[in-house]
């Protein structure tokens, strides 16, 4: 379908070089799942890492972008990231850089003239073959989606403190290596193929 995207129109090569060229995709979400006020407090995780990952039925974001931005009509911020099957902590790394450094109060009083000759709509030349395959897609999302967890389980007890602490060997190698290994080791289960799972 990307290629025959680009062969309906130089319009649709020019979005599409626009979106491969740019650092990450930014969506700017509307509606946005909102959970009730009653709702507890997983309950309110779990709704945003919902639209963090599929928005409204997967509409409106970019999944092929190392880096993704997600803002809902709560002002909350979503990151996704690009990865394979092991490396999925780079992404994370940079969330947590971004979080940890902050940012200058000074920068949000400064009031600069908004330079609206940067943002341009990217719009898309679509056929009957177009809407017919966006249609398909979209009933595929919706079982996967329906077939998705996306939760957030919190431990009190077993985790990175005990790891430390009881785990022995695990006190003397970084925990990004030891969450690697159990990465590639699931994997290797599942798939029964691939690199042996170690630690170097």
């Amino acid at each position: 379908m990307r290629q025959y995207l680009l062969d309906l129109s130089p319009q649709n090569h020019s979005t599409l070089e626009k979106i491969d060229s740019s650092l990450f995709a930014l969506s700017l979400d509307s509606p946005t799942l909102t959970p009730f006020s009653t709702s507890s407090p997983q309950e309110r995780r779990d709704a945003h890492l919902h639209n963090t990952a599929y928005g409204f039925m997967g509409r409106n974001r970019w999944f092929d972008k190392t880096i993704s931005f997600s803002i809902e009509t709560n002002t909350r911020l979503g990151m996704t990231g690009e990865h394979s099957p092991c490396d999925a902590l780079i992404p994370s790394i940079l969330g947590d850089f971004t979080v940890g450094v902050g940012m200058d109060p000074a920068f949000l009083s400064q009031n600069p003239t908004p330079d609206l000759n940067g943002w341009n709509y990217l719009g898309w030349d679509v056929d009957d073959t177009t809407l017919k395959a966006c249609q398909r897609v979209q009933e595929e999302v919706k079982l996967s989606i329906q077939d998705s967890d996306d939760s957030v389980l919190w431990f009190e007890d077993y985790g990175v403190d005990w790891m430390r602490q009881v785990g022995g060997w695990m006190k003397r190698t970084p925990l990004g290596s030891i969450f690697m290994l159990c990465s590639q080791t699931i994997r290797r289960r599942i798939y029964s193929n691939g690199p042996p799972a170690r630690i170097s």
